[in-house]
């Protein structure tokens, strides 16, 4: 190492001329010219502190492993694990209309792409217990070099007066970079309460998507029945009709013959008439019924419509266990339950920001200049930092959570109140239409005998056509209200089960 009163006269920036200066001297400490670092001997350096800063993130990883966040299955969106499409010769089953529908329905499609986000938020949670990595540099020009002027005491004989000694610091032109390694070493709780919120919103994501599955299998459901009950109630106008042409025809004969009544030959027509105005109501009610069917599976309106028959519900539901059952599985309990759950976590993580957040940080940086001993540094250092005071940025925004947490915990207590009617509502709606069922089943063959026995009488001269008329009118609105009510209790079974959560 060179004395520090050893100087270099007059070493300025090369190219530029020495300017005089009465009692003065430039002087520029030399650059160490001993044999420099070799790049692999850099290199090793760098991966050492790189490999000491992940070995500390192992550490503070397993910290965490016990606070990892399980999450619900969500629920099957899959095609290939949804019952496949049923095409048999009597037309399509409920089960493949569902698949369809859960394949192409644009509400479920937006569920999928809100939880997909969701576990991109959790990823991203996650990640914050991990290192980061970052290069850097930039290349610098200076109209002046960075210049340091130092008095010098007086000499005897060489400098009696003093000098002042100015000694250049670095280049004009330099470039400057590096390589840094950051790793929380511990936040207090900060990442651990986020990891927890973000997943918490997979959950309340998750559950959205099943709130919206079971919306949509309802809707086809409620369109599938629809027109099932539109094509029984069509069939039976159309028997009416070709009962009362057949009448009309006996009836015509009779007065063309002379032995019958043209009064009773109107009132048949009258009533013919009506039965094909009726017969008219009930194509409209099922064009109407499978243009229904057809939208809710995303098809165009006019497409033809073949579905299977669905037989009578024969599972009896117990209503307190049902009513337990939804509050268990209902997918709107658990979205708010995860709503509060990641608003707790989210409030717990702001406010564990106003404790001390310690964090390890190395790295390699190099700077070239030709005025210093070395151009390339290696460090390793332990930071902490407490913002223990904010003017109550974070507790407000804490405070804000918290109450919205508890605004959404009375929206559950409401939301449990009206499920529970739901499903009351639904199992006395399926136990009336079961016994409605029973009570219009054992009407039909009342009513088919009752118009035989009419038509009968009729013929034999022993019955008038006011009672033929009759009876055909009772045998229609018996197998009208029959139909109409078998497949009210059908509905009303879908019903519950959606109430149930369980549909």
């Amino acid at each position: 190492m060179m004395h520090p009163t050893q100087h270099i006269l007059d070493a300025s920036e090369p190219g530029n001329a020495p300017r005089k200066r009465t009692n003065t001297f430039r002087a520029v400490a030399p650059r160490d010219r001993r044999t420099p670092v070799p790049a692999r001997g850099r290199l090793c350096r760098l991966l050492a502190v790189v490999c000491c800063i992940f070995a500390t993130s192992i550490q503070g990883s397993a910290a965490y492993s016990q606070e990892e966040v399980t999450l619900p299955a969500p629920a099957s969106t899959n095609l290939a694990e949804i019952t496949p499409t049923v095409i048999s010769e009597t037309g399509e089953s409920l089960s493949g209309a569902w698949a369809i529908a859960l394949s192409v329905d644009p509400d479920l499609e937006a569920s999928r792409w809100q939880a997909s986000a969701a576990q991109r938020g959790l990823r991203a949670a996650r990640a914050e217990r991990l290192p980061t990595l970052s290069a850097r540099g930039s290349y610098s020009v200076y109209d002046n070099p960075l210049t340091i002027n130092a008095p010098i005491p007086p000499i005897p004989v060489f400098l009696p007066n003093g000098a002042t000694a100015s000694v250049t610091a670095n280049q004009r032109e330099f470039f400057l970079g590096g390589v840094r390694a950051t790793q929380a070493l511990y936040t207090f709780g900060r990442i651990k309460n986020a990891i927890h919120a973000a997943g918490a919103e997979v959950t309340a994501a998750v559950a959205d998507g099943q709130r919206t599955e079971l919306d949509v299998k309802l809707q086809v459901a409620q369109a599938y029945v629809g027109v099932l009950k539109a094509q029984r109630l069509l069939e039976v106008a159309q028997d009416g009709v070709k009962s009362l042409e057949a009448h009309e025809r006996e009836v015509g004969n009779l007065v063309d013959q002379g032995v019958g009544i043209r009064a009773n030959l109107l009132a048949v027509q009258v009533a013919l008439a009506n039965a094909r105005q009726l017969r008219l109501q009930m194509q409209n009610l099922r064009t109407v019924a499978q243009a229904s069917y057809n939208r809710a599976l995303q098809r165009p309106l006019d497409n033809l419509v073949e579905v299977q028959d669905l037989s009578r519900p024969a599972q009896d539901y117990d209503l307190e266990l049902s009513i337990s059952q939804a509050l268990n599985q209902r997918p709107e309990i658990g979205f708010l339950s995860a709503k509060v759950r990641a608003l707790r976590s989210s409030a717990k993580s702001i406010r564990a920001g106003n404790r001390p957040q310690i964090v390890l940080d190395g790295g390699y940086s190099f700077i070239e200049n030709r005025f210093l001993e070395h151009e390339s540094f290696n460090n390793v250092a332990v930071l902490a930092e407490w913002n223990f005071w904010d003017a109550g940025r974070k507790g407000n925004r804490t405070a804000q959570l918290e109450q919205s947490a508890e605004g959404l915990l009375r929206k559950r207590t409401h939301l449990e109140s009206m499920i529970t009617l739901q499903v009351k509502k639904a199992w006395h709606d399926l136990d009336s239409t079961q016994q409605q069922v029973d009570v219009n089943q054992a009407a039909l063959e009342s009513a088919d005998e009752n118009l035989r026995v009419s038509i009968a009488r009729y013929q034999q001269g022993a019955g008038t056509n006011t009672e033929v008329l009759d009876a055909e009118t009772l045998r229609t609105r018996a197998y009208s209200n029959y139909y109409s009510s078998l497949y009210d209790s059908l509905l009303a079974e879908m019903q519950l089960q959606r109430a149930m959560g369980t549909l």
